[in-house]
């Protein structure tokens, strides 16, 4: 898919805020913050036609920022 490299460098940015999350906290970080778009019910936090949404680099970065705060 095309957008995997674009999800791939919104994971770097988020790791570059918070270099200590694991693969699985930058995936549900990631997940979390995507907007949710279309007329299509999420169910479980994702959908058949927008998986789990629209990404939204800015607030995955803002999250991992809390993140290293936090954590």
């Amino acid at each position: 898919s095309c957008s995997t490299p674009i999800v791939a460098g919104a994971c770097a940015l988020a790791l570059s805020a918070a270099p200590a999350m694991t693969e699985i906290q930058v995936r549900a970080l990631v997940t979390a913050t995507a907007a949710k778009v279309g007329r299509f019910r999420y169910k479980q936090g994702r959908n058949d036609y927008y998986g789990c949404g629209r990404l939204d680099v800015l607030a995955a970065v803002q999250a991992a920022q809390k993140h290293a705060v936090v954590g």
